[in-house]
């Protein structure tokens, strides 16, 4: 039976932001601890932005009174394409007093090594670059059995629509002006209405998913009945919330099956590597208090992160926005990969029992880097059937090898 929903009710009241800062901090710390307890080591996955970083500093305050001893690891690229994940990421860890080691993703390629014992997974994964990933989780485990990771945070941290822009087209006008004057009062700035995105959505010019890909054989299709089961997925996630809700984007994204996806994904039965990783934010406890707080919290870019690694992180690491590479790794890695596209003959028997190479080819055969990912996926379908009677082995982690000095 389930023994949980999301929250729906009250909304906490502070006179103060400082107030919600301290009680989030304390909510959240608790989390961290928690899946900490008991550990002489663990790891932290961490990059340069907040949510990894807020974790980190969760996790030190802890490390400073009682065990374990932590250890960072950031993926950076260093020359394959502009990337300032070392720089934040050093200036995190220093502040923190943390040992973090980067590891380099620049000479990865597409489909690299997809052979390895260790790349087997027991259902089919679009990951080109399987080896990187595996290689950095085999790495952790060299440091120790778990690893924290600040995913989630974008999920109960943000809302891509604005409140306010639900509460002035659903006619509240004077909430939403009492809300703004709230908002500058405690922000010191605008709050963004974020007009251009809801009115998109509500014209259903974009979608919570992409289209059925045209590759997918038609008489597979019918007979799963795909294209009713998917517009039922997109109608459920594309609908318009409750102006009334107080966090009702947070609601749609944490519902998503790309979570349990994901985790299962990592799950040391299905990588073979001994680490278990663990996401603080998504505790039930630091969700409850997310989804509790006011609009004159959430509607600033991660306000209650901010204020709450107040003198916990240094400022161009706490009041650093929203960053993504300024550049696509999997454009890189497929560039250094020297060829386009497969071609019908790559394709294995079984996998054409699914894909329609006429339709795949047809759609691929103009595509440049920034196309590829489409098939990646028919791809990398194809090389999990090939190898599914084959099975892996299991990776072994030599915790005496000698490691790089961070």
């Amino acid at each position: 039976t389930r023994y949980w929903e999301l929250p729906t009710g009250a909304t906490l009241v502070y006179g103060r932001v400082e107030e919600y800062a301290e009680h989030f901090f304390s909510v959240f710390q608790e989390a961290v601890a928690d899946r900490l307890r008991g550990l002489d080591n663990a790891v932290l996955f961490m990059s340069g932005g907040r949510d990894s970083t807020a974790v980190a500093a969760a996790a030190r305050s802890i490390a400073r009174t009682r065990s374990p001893e932590l250890h960072a690891l950031t993926a950076v690229f260093d020359y394959a394409l502009p990337d300032q994940e070392r720089e934040y990421a050093a200036a995190a860890a220093g502040a923190l007093e943390v040992p973090v080691e980067f590891v380099a993703q620049d000479e990865y390629r597409w489909f690299e090594e997809w052979d390895r014992d260790d790349l087997w997974r027991p259902e089919p994964v679009e990951a080109p670059l399987l080896a990187a990933e595996t290689d950095f989780a085999a790495r952790a485990a060299m440091r120790a059995r778990v690893a924290l990771t600040g995913e989630g945070g974008d999920a109960v941290l943000r809302e891509r629509e604005s409140h306010l822009a639900r509460l002035i087209l659903s006619g509240r006008w004077i909430r939403a002006g009492a809300e703004s004057l709230t908002y500058v009062r405690w922000h010191h700035r605008l709050p963004r209405p974020g007009f251009r995105r809801l009115w998109a959505r509500q014209q259903r010019r974009t979608s919570a998913h992409p289209p059925i890909p045209p590759w997918l054989r038609r008489d597979l299709i019918q007979s799963t009945g795909l294209r009713d089961r998917w517009a039922a997925l997109d109608l459920e996630e594309s609908r318009i919330p409750d102006p009334d809700m107080p966090r009702p984007e947070a609601h749609t994204k944490l519902r998503s099956g790309f979570w349990p996806r994901g985790f299962e994904s990592e799950h040391p039965g299905a990588t073979g590597i001994p680490l278990t990783t663990r996401h603080p934010f998504f505790d039930e406890r630091v969700v409850e208090f997310l989804l509790s707080l006011p609009p004159t919290q959430w509607a600033n870019d991660k306000g209650i992160l901010v204020a709450a690694m107040r003198g916990r992180l240094p400022d161009r690491v706490r009041l650093r926005g929203k960053t993504p590479l300024a550049g696509d790794g999997y454009d890189i890695a497929f560039a250094a990969a020297g060829r386009l596209r497969p071609t019908r003959e790559d394709f294995c028997e079984e996998a054409l029992e699914y894909i329609d190479p006429d339709a795949l080819f047809t759609v691929t055969a103009e595509m440049d880097a920034s196309d590829a990912w489409d098939w990646t996926r028919a791809y990398s379908l194809s090389l999990w059937l090939s190898r599914r009677g084959a099975g892996r082995g299991l990776h072994r982690v030599d915790a005496t090898a000698p490691l790089d000095a961070p």
